[in-house]
């Protein structure tokens, strides 16, 4: 209306809900209450006190309704100035990501939600993943592979067993013509400059830092890998 939007967003759940003295001091910092039976529940903590400023920093409002016994809803209401997308600019095409050719790529990451986001991703453009939990078993995979199956690696820096730099290290001294040529990525949420540095040192091509826009990775494989 009138150039502008409101975008309301309600969260609700159905937990012991909270008492009416509680509910004055939600958003304080910290603040925890107990149960009659003298059992602490986790707090507000800060994320309370922290997402009501960021909502009125975003001009917007958060309110709540609570019943113990009964569960909790929140109310977040954040207004928007609506763009003309007409004035002075041209319609734009939409992204499309090309696909791949199956190649096949091999991720090395040891967070499980991680992983899957990614792998997800690189399926998606038609490339075959292959995956090592740490920078021991991605070496043996590499190791046990033929000369040019894996076309390009993404390489957490710091996992358990061995890290993503001593991998790297380790593949690019192995006796085969690949091992000096394989595009080798780091994508790690590492991004001090002693680690973009350390990583320089052991033959990484690139150093992404997590969390990484899927189109910037799409961008970056395609560059290393043709």
């Amino acid at each position: 209306k009138d150039g502008k939007a409101s975008l309301a967003l309600k969260v609700k759940d159905n937990g012991v809900g909270m008492s009416e003295e509680f509910q004055k001091v939600l958003f304080e910092p910290f603040e925890q209450e107990s149960s009659t039976e003298g059992r602490v529940f986790e707090g507000s903590g800060l994320g309370l006190s922290i997402t009501r400023n960021l909502v009125e920093l975003m001009g917007g409002t958060i309110q709540f309704e609570s019943r113990q016994g009964e569960g909790t809803t929140f109310f977040v209401e954040l207004p928007f100035l609506v763009p003309n997308a007409l004035e002075g600019m041209e319609e734009e095409e939409p992204d499309v990501l090309e696909g791949f050719q199956g190649e096949h790529v091999l991720v090395v990451e040891d967070n499980e939600i991680n992983l899957e986001i990614v792998q997800t991703f690189l399926e998606s453009w038609n490339l075959d993943v292959d995956v090592a939990e740490n920078g021991q078993v991605a070496l043996e995979k590499f190791k046990d592979s033929q000369p040019g199956w894996y076309r390009l690696v993404l390489m957490d820096i710091r996992m358990p067993v061995m890290d993503g730099l001593t991998a790297t290290r380790q593949i690019r001294r192995l006796n085969r013509e690949d091992a000096g040529t394989i595009p080798i990525m780091a994508l790690t949420a590492n991004a001090s400059p002693e680690d973009i540095r350390s990583a320089q040192g052991v033959g990484l091509d690139a150093y992404l830092t997590k969390p990484i826009e899927m189109k910037f990775l799409h961008r970056k494989i395609k560059e290393f890998m043709y």
